[in-house]
């Protein structure tokens, strides 16, 4: 950035014991966090029991909740072969998996450091690729 833009931009920025917002949150504003809360601590309907009860007979689903039934449902679709659903249960047990790519070279050039856990497989697999082809064309030294 030159010295203008850097000006310019500290210009904008919210002075220290300022706020952006001053009056506060709008009233009758709907807040989406509470309201799954309530819905998902709900029985769950008849309609889920009785689409979930036979693929886990087992399990006496008559008193789930909302959040039982979205959970097994995931469950049973990671099961046969959902990778959307797989890639929900991973994420609610192990927390999202954060995939850091660092490439540098010896010139002391600053680290780039990338985070493509947002990055499809494919193209994560296609970037692999690309950065396979600079490594043995440059013999850059790029982590595998």
């Amino acid at each position: 950035m030159t010295p203008n833009q850097l000006a310019t931009l500290k210009e904008h920025q919210i002075k220290p014991g300022t706020t952006r917002n001053p009056n506060g949150r709008p009233p009758n504003t709907i807040i989406i966090g509470p309201l799954l809360r309530k819905y998902g601590a709900m029985k769950a309907s008849v309609t889920a029991v009785h689409f979930l009860q036979p693929k886990y007979p087992l399990r006496d689903l008559s008193q789930a909740t909302t959040w039982d039934i979205i959970l097994l449902r995931a469950q049973y679709d990671a099961e046969h072969g959902s990778d959307a659903a797989r890639q929900f249960c991973a994420e609610r047990t192990d927390g999202r998996v954060t995939e850091k790519l660092q490439v540098s070279d010896d010139t002391m050039r600053p680290v780039v450091t990338l985070d493509i856990s947002k990055i499809t497989p494919k193209k994560l697999e296609t970037l692999r690729e690309v950065l396979r082809d600079v490594r043995q064309s440059t013999n850059a030294n790029i982590p595998q």
